[in-house]
């Protein structure tokens, strides 16, 4: 169930997804003799992804046995549902108790796609955040000879404004700026008889 329109809710979602590590096995069950991430842990991974991306968790109790989660998208209302009915062992508050808890863990770990790891929890994310971040920033030239030898990689014309970019980050001045504009200016013809425009 969610709200009429979700349109700004995916996206900021799967941003926090992409920035959300896995849950560490930090408890042990001797129940059933295995570890499992506890709902602190589950807590900690999402609370700095939820908030960066300006989303928020509440988790409610209808009745006696219905939780309700809700994620929400705080700057623009909208939200999803995950409703989960709970099945405690036997009557009586400290069952109930450990019913939720066990329910609000399992419903956050749904609603966020997370698996337990036995690591550091740090699932790899690299491709989305690459895409997130974008291309390393620009660097200036150290001297005029580093920026005369870096033309002879470029090969096409989007390298060719890059190069500029970072030659006038640089500042050359004087005769180092006359250097730098005689090679751009033969690498420019270069490129044109390159692309047949040069006849």
């Amino acid at each position: 169930m969610h709200s009429p329109t979700i349109t700004a809710l995916l996206p900021a979602l799967a941003s926090a997804i992409a920035d959300m590590p896995d849950p560490r096995k930090n408890a042990a069950n001797p129940h059933f003799k295995n570890k499992y991430a506890d709902l602190g842990e589950v807590m900690e991974c999402i609370a700095g992804p939820l908030a960066a991306n300006k989303l928020m968790v509440t988790q409610t109790m209808e009745g006696a046995r219905i939780l309700r989660t809700r994620l929400w998208h705080v700057p623009s209302g909208e939200w999803i549902d995950s409703v989960m009915e709970l099945q405690a062992e036997k009557a009586g508050m400290q069952p109930m108790g450990s019913a939720i808890t066990y329910a609000r863990r399992y419903a956050l770990k749904s609603l966020f796609g997370m698996v337990d790891v036995d690591d550091d929890g740090k699932r790899s994310h690299t491709p989305a955040k690459a895409a997130k971040e974008g291309p390393p920033p620009v660097q200036p030239f150290g001297t005029v000879e580093e920026a005369v030898a870096a033309l002879d990689a470029v090969k096409g014309r989007d390298l060719f404004k890059a190069w500029e970019e970072r030659v006038r980050m640089s500042g050359f001045s004087g005769s180092d700026r006359e250097q730098a504009i005689n090679a751009r200016n033969a690498k420019m013809d270069e490129l044109k008889r390159a692309a047949g425009g040069g006849k």
